[in-house]
């Protein structure tokens, strides 16, 4: 992997990388073809957090990690407070003007997805293209109820016993086995 593309910081020489040792830019290169045949440049906040991923190869699958810029300086709080993602969106990126330069903004996402956190970090809410999923979860931190789906069930030393239609069995070890299908279901993943 070639790193190409920004001007090293006191004569560091891994330029794909910031002063402070993030990936900035990716470049695969071909040296038989001499272009690029993937590179991605990533933006960070002021908590290294990552704000986009920027497709410079096929720029419609760039990808967003927080709403749409709606204030100036907003993409500072792109991230709950316990620097959790709530936000997703792959698209073509561009700056809104409201944070400078900065990619914060897909006019027209092709996958979008936010989360609802609670205290523990479970997702009590998640819209995934503006179809939205609800649940909740027990005091052990299972999930209880999963909306228009089956919720896991869970055996008494906590685990998971059957989940999206299939059984798990544990050894003495409580290593999980193999997964029990339903009668008449596949072996092929």
């Amino acid at each position: 992997m070639h790193l190409f593309g920004f001007t090293a910081v006191n004569g560091d020489p891994y330029t794909g990388l910031d002063q402070f040792g993030r990936v900035i830019d990716q470049n695969w290169w071909s040296p038989s073809t001499l272009s690029s045949t993937d590179r991605f440049q990533n933006g960070y906040d002021r908590d290294s957090q990552t704000l986009f991923k920027k497709n410079l190869v096929t720029p419609a699958q760039s990808e967003l990690y927080h709403a749409n810029s709606i204030a100036a300086g907003d993409n500072n709080t792109a991230y709950d407070g316990l620097g959790q993602l709530t936000a997703f969106a792959r698209g073509t990126l561009s700056a809104s003007g409201k944070n400078g330069t900065v990619p914060d903004t897909v006019s027209t996402p092709s996958r979008t997805q936010s989360w609802n956190l609670d205290t523990l970090g479970n997702w009590f809410s998640l819209s995934t293209n503006s179809t939205t999923t609800n649940c909740t979860f027990n005091a052990q931190n299972q999930t209880t109820t999963v909306s228009g789906s089956i919720a896991p069930t869970y055996d008494s030393n906590g685990n998971t016993t059957s989940d999206s239609g299939q059984t798990f069995l544990y050894d003495a070890w409580r290593s999980k086995g193999h997964a029990l299908r339903p009668f008449g279901s596949s072996d092929v993943e």
